[in-house]
């Protein structure tokens, strides 16, 4: 595996992490926000893999993943247009306050469950 990649890799751990500890500590929003930062990594370490180009500085995990070799389920498309929403650009604060305002507990929660499970799917595709 390539050194690029073994970083990319260790960023979306942390983030994946994060997510977790946000979600002991209540702060869904940034669930949300770290589950999108680790799908995004895991992503772009895939592209960095398999193409040996540094990916681009975009955040659609849609877009991201059509860079890829991976032929992913309807579900999981679905999943990863969802999860874009939650990227947050601190300059739009009523933006973040409308996202805020939609997730709880619950949705975090699920956010998470299939944020591991695409996780999981990523890691196969990287042998790890």
């Amino acid at each position: 595996m390539k050194r690029e990649t073994k970083l990319w890799i260790e960023k979306a751990d942390y983030d994946l992490e994060t997510a977790e500890a946000m979600f002991q500590s209540s702060r869904y929003l940034y669930v949300a926000f770290a589950c999108q930062q680790a799908v995004e990594k895991y992503l772009k370490a895939i592209i960095q893999e398999q193409t040996n180009i540094l990916p681009p500085y975009i955040h659609n995990l849609p877009s991201l993943a059509k860079l890829t070799e991976i032929n992913f389920e309807e579900k999981q498309i679905e999943f990863l247009i969802l999860l874009t929403q939650y990227y947050l650009n601190t300059r739009y604060i009523d933006f973040k306050q409308k996202l805020l305002e939609g997730i709880n507990k619950g949705k975090a929660s699920d956010c998470l469950k299939k944020t591991k499970e695409i996780v999981t799917c990523l890691k196969k595709e990287l042998k790890i």
